[in-house]
């Protein structure tokens, strides 16, 4: 997949990324050179690479945030029966694909929604607040790929990372902290630095495996 200097400057980079970019590739100024997603991948890093996706179809951006909701769903599902989650995950890529309407794709957000909600009522221990994470990154995925173009301020509300990377940031952190609940302070100190490590690295994979052998 391939963008131009010049597209990725329309879209107000910031200075930092934009300056190691174009010192990468020996440019002093943004022109119409084309440059690669992976290539920007490997100068910029995975969250610069997650930022130029902006410049590429929203819905392929959305089909990565539901990849990225998916990693985290086994989060939910160990302890929920109810399969909205995966459902609003599967509807982003039918709604792609042309398979339903943009009313059944917000259904199924919804629901997924409402089963986070639900988790998130309950839960009373740090496994609980997980799985409510793990669904609501399904749901963020599935309200972002239903207001594409149509409202895209609001899209832009859920597919920011606030929203499914934040969700599966905080879904990792509880998750860790219900499989070792005798953590010590030293532990508890780290784990920020820790999990914003392992959820990005977790993105950064799924990144090559969606982005990587597309040609366009």
């Amino acid at each position: 997949m391939k963008t131009t200097l010049n597209i990725l400057n329309d879209k107000n980079p910031c200075q930092e990324g934009k300056e190691m970019l174009l010192k990468a590739i020996g440019k002093t100024e943004p022109d119409d050179t084309e440059i690669d997603l992976m290539d920007i991948l490997k100068h910029n890093g995975i969250q610069d690479a997650v930022w130029c996706l902006r410049a590429f179809d929203y819905l392929d951006y959305c089909l990565f945030l539901a990849d990225v909701a998916e990693s985290v769903l086994y989060l939910y599902e160990r302890n929920n029966k109810d399969d909205a989650p995966r459902k609003a995950i599967e509807a982003v890529r039918s709604y792609k694909l042309g398979n339903i309407t943009k009313l059944g794709l917000e259904n199924t957000a919804s629901a997924a929604y409402a089963a986070a909600r639900a988790t998130d009522t309950y839960a009373d221990d740090d496994a609980a607040f997980a799985a409510a994470y793990a669904a609501y990154a399904a749901a963020y995925a599935a309200y972002a790929a239903a207001y594409a173009y149509d409202d895209t301020a609001f899209a832009d509300a859920y597919a920011d990372p606030a929203a499914v990377y934040g969700a599966i940031g905080a879904a990792y952190a509880t998750a860790d902290a219900a499989d070792d609940a005798n953590a010590s302070a030293a532990y508890a100190a780290a784990a920020g630095a820790y999990i914003e490590h392992k959820e990005w690295k977790e993105i950064e994979s799924l990144f090559i495996k969606h982005f990587g052998g597309k040609d366009d």
